[in-house]
Parts: C-alpha cells; sequence; structure tokens
C-alpha cells in the first residue's frame, strides 16, 4: 500500500513540475508576410512562428523577399541582406500597416528603392518580453509598433503614439542612431512622454513644427530621421511615489482640427532633450513639489527662464510656461 502511495506522490510530483516548467513557457504567435511588390499577390509568402522571449526564431534562405507587406504579434522581425544571418539588417516592428522595402530607405522610397534597399535572404523574429509599453513610429502614412529596444529600424520621422496598458509607466527615447547612442556620445535623441495625444515629428523642434508638412526631400525644420528606439517599462513598485508632469502646446489652427491642443506624460524626476514645447497640464507624485522647466536640453540651470511651486495643491496647471523648454525637473 505504502510503495503505490509513493508512486502516486511521484507522478503527481512529475505533473506539477511539468505545469511549473509550462508556465514561464509562454509563446507568441506572430508572422510577417513577404513578396515582391512587382509580382502578383499570390505569389507572397507568409511565414508563421511561434516565439518565446529569450528565444528567437530563424528562417534562412528566404527566396524572392524584396518588400515586407504586413507583420503581426508581439514580436519584432529583423532581416538580413544575405544568408545565414550576414550583412545588412533592418528591424521592423509588428502591425505594419502598407508595404515596405527592406533597407533603411524602406520606407520613404518603397516605391522606387535605392541603393540603400535590397532583397532579404535571412530572418530572425524576437518575441517581445511584454506589451506593456508601444511606440508606434513611421512616416505620415505608414506606421508599425515595437514594444522593446529596437535597434537599425528603417529611417522614421514620425512618431504616432506612445502607449502603456493601464496602470503602466513607460519611458520612450528616440535616437538617430542605428544602436540606441545618446547625445553625450555625439547624436542625437529625444525623449517622448508616455500617451502621446497625436503625432509629432522626431527632432527638437518636431512638437512646434507638427503641422507643417514635408516637401519632396525636404522635412520640417529641426527633425530628423530615427533609427532605433528605447521602450522600457518602469518598476512597477514605485508607481504610486513617481513624479510625473504632463505637457505639450496649444493646438495650432482649428482649435477642433487636426492640430489640436498637444499633450504627454513624462514619469520620473527628470527629462532632458524633449521636444520644445510650451504649455504645462499638471503635475504629481508623492513628495513632488515643485515644478521646474530649463530652456537647454540638458538641465543648464544658469539658463532657467522658468518655475513653479506649489501646484500640488491644485493638481492642476494648464497655461503656458513662457518660453520653449527642452528639459524639466520635479523635485521635493
Amino acid at each position: 500500500m505504502r510503495a503505490k502511495r509513493t508512486k502516486s506522490v511521484a507522478k503527481l510530483g512529475i505533473f506539477f513540475a511539468f505545469v511549473v516548467a509550462n508556465t514561464h513557457a509562454w509563446a507568441a504567435s506572430c508572422s510577417v508576410e513577404i513578396g515582391r511588390p512587382d509580382q502578383g499577390r499570390d505569389t507572397y509568402q507568409t511565414l508563421s512562428f511561434k516565439v518565446e522571449h529569450g528565444a528567437p526564431q530563424r528562417s534562412d534562405n528566404l527566396q524572392n523577399a524584396r518588400a515586407v507587406f504586413q507583420t503581426s504579434g508581439p514580436c519584432s522581425f529583423r532581416f538580413f541582406e544575405k544568408a545565414g544571418y550576414q550583412g545588412r539588417s533592418i528591424t521592423i516592428g509588428t502591425n505594419l500597416d502598407r508595404w515596405i522595402r527592406f533597407g533603411i530607405d524602406g520606407i520613404e522610397n518603397r516605391l522606387q528603392g535605392t541603393n540603400n534597399t535590397w532583397d532579404a535572404k535571412s530572418l530572425i523574429v524576437e518575441a517581445a518580453e511584454h506589451t506593456d509599453c508601444t511606440m508606434r513610429v513611421g512616416n505620415l502614412s505608414i506606421t508599425m509598433d515595437y514594444h522593446q529596444n529596437v535597434r537599425n529600424i528603417p529611417l522614421s520621422r514620425v512618431i504616432h503614439k506612445t502607449l502603456g496598458t493601464s496602470g503602466t509607466q513607460c519611458l520612450f527615447t528616440a535616437h538617430d542612431s542605428p544602436d540606441l547612442k545618446l547625445a553625450t556620445q555625439g547624436y542625437r535623441q529625444m525623449g517622448v512622454g508616455q500617451d502621446l495625444s497625436s503625432p509629432i515629428y522626431a527632432g527638437p523642434m518636431g512638437v512646434l513644427n507638427r503641422a507643417e508638412q514635408p516637401r519632396p526631400g525636404q522635412w520640417p525644420a529641426g527633425t530628423w530621421d530615427m533609427q532605433s528606439l528605447t521602450v522600457f517599462r518602469l518598476r512597477e513598485e514605485l508607481a504610486a511615489s513617481r513624479c510625473w508632469v504632463t505637457v505639450g502646446a496649444p493646438h495650432i489652427g482649428n482649435p477642433s482640427g487636426p492640430y489640436r491642443a498637444l499633450s504627454m506624460k513624462y514619469y520620473g524626476n527628470e527629462w532632458g532633450y524633449v521636444p520644445e514645447m510650451t504649455y504645462a497640464y499638471a503635475f504629481g507624485g508623492q513628495n513632488c513639489n515643485r515644478l521646474a522647466f530649463f530652456e537647454d536640453a540638458d538641465y543648464n540651470r544658469t539658463h532657467t527662464k522658468h518655475e513653479r511651486q506649489d501646484y500640488m495643491r491644485k493638481g492642476k496647471i494648464e497655461e503656458e510656461v513662457g518660453f520653449g523648454f527642452q528639459s524639466i525637473g520635479v523635485f521635493q
């Protein structure tokens, strides 16, 4: 009788271990459609993958892959110019809404192609660790989503959305380098707030010049192309006490038109290299009692133009700051 009971317990232990092991082995379903834009849709290929975070899936020796037509699932898709995951590469986001070519010029020159577009021969698919934070980028008519830090994206000039799931606090940064390098390393960066209310260009004038339409070969002044993104979820245990501020810019033209008042929300104590803005809506957080705006992108306090205090009692500010600011501080 005792032997039978031991055997049953052993089986139960094996079953429990199997359940626990598979609780963490969550696999994302991701797919990508590739082909040639000069051939019929019936020649396109759809590649589907089950991908666990930290265990990328690979596909080598792709055929007739000149463009990507759609992507889905919580993944990023890194395509290579050569077989064996060699040569130039580009990382495509999920939820791509119009086809693009492979290469850094794949969005802007998707119709005719350039020396910076190419046929893809291999692919690595990586699942995001979570989908709590989303940054949607592209140009004025094409968008795709990224849920985590990413390098080597197609040249993208427009940030359409920055999203956090309910209760999640996220950090978003656009970089003009392909590998997440910062302004302190001689590159350009721009911190973008969460819950961006309408599209902006990347660059220091990306908010104030958001109503300007690009001309052939010429984008609005003070804007630049993104090549990599920081998408980071902040620690949940500090969410209740973390300082925050909502800032933006007033409407351009018709108050209810396409360039209505803009806002975004930053979490933390200091934010540098934000796009130039002029309006403060609110700030808060535990022991966050003083709000300061700086004209310079790197908090050069010798050039402080404006400071607001004791708004914690009111919760809302909703007024013009009085000058264009590019860094912000919230202090005790």
